[in-house]
């Protein structure tokens, strides 16, 4: 029974020596791969970043960057709670003041839904923009026709 014990306990000496090796192994490959990424020096990250760049894919913008637009309504002072705006056919919320903050992407396309007739012809301005946005600027005026409802598309740097 004592040789039986023995056995068991080496089994489980060897067991658990095995899985110290593959943690240490394992926690020296990820340090390795860690300081290889940071390490702007490295071959392969270069050649990574330059066939990203070669390729035209944003190698450094992040995937979900965001802006800010404010448009504001210009005139028409009690009829603009009708109007809703849409971001890529989306309805994001209504006038019910003079000013609305949108959260917007690149290449998102903003409308307007719910002019009518009397609605013809009005205007919206950008108040303000993030630093990051390229097309609308700060200050462009949209006019709105009955026939298409899209105001513009956003543009980022």
């Amino acid at each position: 029974m004592i040789y039986t014990l023995t056995k068991i306990h080496n089994k489980a000496y060897t067991i658990e020596k095995v899985f110290l090796i593959l943690a240490v192994l394992s926690l020296s490959l990820l340090l390795f791969f860690q300081i290889l990424h940071i390490w702007d020096g490295s071959n392969i990250s270069s050649y990574i970043y330059k066939s990203l760049l070669h390729r035209e894919e944003y190698a450094m913008k992040p995937i979900f960057s965001a802006g800010k637009i404010t448009l504001s309504v210009i005139g028409e002072e009690n009829k603009n709670s009708s109007l809703s705006v849409l971001i890529n056919g989306e309805v994001h919320g209504k006038f019910v003041h003079k000013q609305m903050e949108l959260i917007v992407r690149d290449h998102d396309i903003i409308s307007i839904e719910g002019a009518t007739a009397n609605h013809d012809g009005l205007q919206f301005k950008v108040v303000s923009t993030t630093n990051n946005v390229l097309f609308p600027q700060v200050n462009n005026i949209f006019k709105l026709d009955h026939i298409e409802n899209q105001l513009f598309t956003v543009e980022f740097h």
